[in-house]
């Protein structure tokens, strides 16, 4: 038995795949800039479970692999998570719809009409 840690990466398009680390980049300027610290940071976008686009501001430590699968493994649990909650919304919405019998108004009549009789 053998345990394996990898992380997959999506290989697209070159010029795609420098506008989404150009993205990237341009986003933690935004956030850097609304920091008063200037702390570094990283920045990823993945495609379900596999890696797009991975950036590092200047200066900032290594992110390591095993940080990074942490990471992608957080996300696709916070991912199926929320997704596991709205289909168990769903499927109560549609077990309402399944037993929902419309009643015409002469039947909710004659039921009534019945059971001034029977008193």
């Amino acid at each position: 038995m053998f345990l394996i840690e990898a992380i997959e990466r999506l290989i697209i398009n070159q010029e795609i795949t420098a506008m989404c680390i150009n993205l990237l980049q341009e986003i933690l300027e935004k956030i850097r800039h609304t920091q008063k610290d200037g702390a570094y940071s990283h920045a990823f976008a993945l495609v379900d479970t596999k890696l797009l686009a991975l950036y590092s501001s200047r200066n900032s430590c290594q992110l390591s692999k095993e940080t990074l699968l942490l990471l992608i493994l957080i996300v696709q649990v916070l991912k199926n998570g929320s997704s596991s909650e709205e289909q168990t919304v769903d499927t109560a919405r549609n077990l309402d719809d399944e037993f929902f019998i419309p009643i015409s108004m002469s039947a909710v009549k004659a039921n009534l009409l019945t059971e001034e009789k029977k008193v």
